[in-house]
């Protein structure tokens, strides 16, 4: 069933509609489409049929973003195209804050979905990545430049938003183009095509790579490589290989029933599965493919009736075609023609194209040549064997000269500018360096100052301060920012400029094992022991809500507990023999989820001991209880030996009488 919604909430079934479309592709979008026929089954929900209303289908929502209506006869049909809700409430979401510096994926994804209403899950690991500026934007554009940076893919189910390195499945099938499956449509691009790669470093280093597809296309230089970003050999072979488009851009779309009968494994088509394509006509080359894209049209009980599927060697960018999200951002600096607008260019160089373009000059050779602006005699340019002077008020000043004592300037604007002694009292622009030696350089570049010397860098800037210096046997790196203070101490430079949480200080010898880590939340988190004088927990009333009673019996609890007695790995390691006892968290192990930390992963000290006293408590009070019952039985006890001994002496008075 598909159900439309209005602005004000109004809910109807929708009927008599045909060509309904869903469209998924694997860089994130989902639209629908259809044209609905006014009828009399659908008189109160077609009226709601407008622009900004929900369509439902599957559980999913989507708002109609285009609608066009169109008489037939005496009626009006509408043809409307609605995108996912997900991508409209981003894209209506700012988010204001600026982020500057090393970010983690999910501090990243944090600043996307904060506030969103929807929540995330990355079930792959990502590393940090540097950003400048990141943010006041809105929250779907910052979710793109997080795929394409972060190189993740997402899933969306419910309000969860799940990413992974690559969705879909890796089907292994492969088949031979032109053999059993028509293809409704096939795209060959070799524009981009590059077989061959060169890198160059300013530490000195150069690598090559050369694709083995070099050999069916010949050798392709790609542009140099030059990314400073990497810094070991391996990580620049691996950056180089990404970065080569050896392979041409290839994708056809064909029906995907044709693709099940040639033995494709799966019923339904998932955005991302793998499939392999041998083409013939290059050689039988070997290009492995993906659907990136599923067209599903429904009949008018939403049974599907035909489905294809875009198979192709490329992604495009996020979100590519969500509704002029990009064509808003490029009518800004662009004009109907898809020329650049002159005020998205330097303003120096577009005053200074204007003026020469435009220039009406007449020459004048008179203690050199004179150039005369026609419509402003006052302006000037002077050339003869002492220099060049440009004058606004008749030769009367020259405030813009060049002779042989220099060059004198208000304003210079220029792409390189070389000196021994610049003296002056404010410099403005993008990149400033100066170099002592070989390894020591100090660069100024977008308001950030940089000092290197060696394996020593130096960041300062409005946001942050940063120290990075190599020792004997490892690295370190300072950093406070306006999150506070952090430290990190590892063996290798990879270890502290890859791994940024959310601790303040940590040391160990690589980053994914910290030994010991101060989070900026106040908590502490070490693999070693902790030694201190006391251990003193905050729990005044102040800090605390929901406060109630502990009634439930926990004696029963700590019955079924497993303790258990073990050995830690890393003690065996280091070669101590020495058995602990306590608790294990597994799936082996019943372990009371009143002792658990917030995460689930540790012990909370705090609960465990309020879990033992709780149970002493409830043994004091089922000794109390057994008391009051021991002297009830007392009680009965004597009564019965009083009536004992009254029936004994009946019966001896009895036996007597006889």
């Amino acid at each position: 069933m598909i159900i439309v919604k209005d602005l004000l909430q109004n809910e109807e079934a929708l009927t008599d509609f045909n060509e309904f479309t869903r469209v998924r592709k694997v860089n994130g979008e989902k639209t629908v489409s259809m044209t609905v026929i006014p009828s009399g089954n659908n008189e109160y929900s077609y009226p709601m049929v407008e622009e900004e209303s929900t369509v439902i289908h599957d559980d999913e929502e989507y708002i109609i973003k285009k609608m066009s209506e169109r008489s037939v006869g005496k009626r009006t049909i509408k043809r409307i195209d609605a995108v996912h809700k997900f991508y409209v409430d981003l894209i209506n979401k700012q988010q204001s804050k600026i982020h500057n510096g090393s970010i983690t994926f999910n501090n990243y994804m944090n600043l996307v979905f904060d506030g969103t209403g929807y929540s995330f899950l990355a079930e792959d690991a990502f590393g940090a990545e540097e950003f400048e500026n990141l943010g006041n934007d809105t929250r779907l554009a910052l979710l793109a430049k997080g795929l394409e940076r972060f190189e993740a893919e997402l899933e969306l189910v419910g309000t969860q938003v799940r990413f992974k390195k690559r969705i879909g499945n890796d089907t292994d099938f492969q088949f031979r183009y032109g053999h059993n499956i028509k293809t409704i449509e096939r795209s060959v691009d070799t524009t981009n095509l590059t077989t061959i790669i060169h890198g160059k470093w300013k530490d000195g280093t150069e690598l090559t790579y050369r694709s083995p597809n070099a050999d069916i296309f010949g050798e392709i230089e790609a542009p140099l490589f030059t990314d400073e970003r990497f810094k070991s050999k391996s990580t620049r072979l691996e950056a180089m290989k990404k970065s080569l488009n050896d392979t041409p851009e290839f994708s056809i779309i064909i029906d995907f029933a044709d693709l099940r009968a040639a033995g494709y494994p799966y019923t339904v088509p998932n955005e991302g599965d793998s499939v392999f394509v041998i083409y013939e006509p290059m050689n039988d080359l070997l290009i492995e493919t993906r659907i990136l894209e599923i067209n599903e049209k429904f009949d008018a009980n939403l049974k599907p009736i035909k489905t294809t599927v875009t198979l192709a060697n490329y992604k495009k960018t996020f979100a590519g075609t969500m509704f002029n999200n990009v064509q808003k951002q490029l009518r800004k600096i662009t004009n109907d023609d898809g020329m650049i607008k002159y005020d998205v260019l330097d303003e120096a160089v577009r005053i200074a194209t204007e003026a020469l373009q435009s220039a009406q000059t007449e020459l004048i050779f008179d203690n050199g040549i004179i150039a005369r602006d026609k419509n402003d005699p006052n302006k000037i340019v002077l050339f003869n064997s002492a220099g060049i002077g440009i004058s606004e008020d008749g030769g009367q000043t020259f405030n813009t000269a060049m002779t042989g004592e220099g060059v004198v300037a208000d304003v210079i604007t220029a792409g390189i500018l070389r000196g021994i002694v610049i003296q002056g009292v404010e410099i403005n622009g993008s990149e400033f360096n100066t170099i002592g030696s070989s390894s020591d350089v100090i660069r100024i570049v977008d308001g950030t100052l940089v000092s290197k010397s060696g394996d020593d860098q130096t960041t300062l800037n409005s946001g942050t301060f940063e120290i990075k210096t190599k020792y004997s046997n490892g690295y370190g790196r300072l950093l406070i920012s306006p999150q506070g203070f952090q430290f990190f101490a590892g063996e290798t430079e990879d270890s502290i400029n890859r791994y940024l949480g959310n601790f303040t200080f940590a040391i160990g010898p690589n980053y994914s094992d910290w030994v010991t880590k101060i989070f900026s939340t106040g908590e502490i988190s070490t693999n070693d022991n902790m030694y201190a004088n006391d251990f003193i927990t905050n729990s005044t009333e102040d800090i605390k809500q929901d406060i109630e009673k502990w009634e439930e019996n926990i004696l029963e609890v700590i019955k079924n507990a497993d303790l258990c007695k073990y050995r830690l790995r890393a003690d065996v390691e280091k070669g101590i023999d020495h058995w602990k006892y306590g608790f294990v968290l597994g799936q082996k192990f019943n372990t009371p989820g009143h002792v658990l930390s917030d995460s689930g992963s540790a012990i909370a000290q705090y609960s465990m001991n309020s879990l033992s006293i709780k149970g002493i408590k409830d043994l004091i009070t089922e000794n109390e209880q057994r008391k009051v019952e021991n002297e009830q039985l007392k009680s009965k006890i004597a009564e019965l030996k009083t009536l004992v001994s009254e029936l004994t002496n009946r019966i001896v008075a009895i036996e007597n009488a006889k």
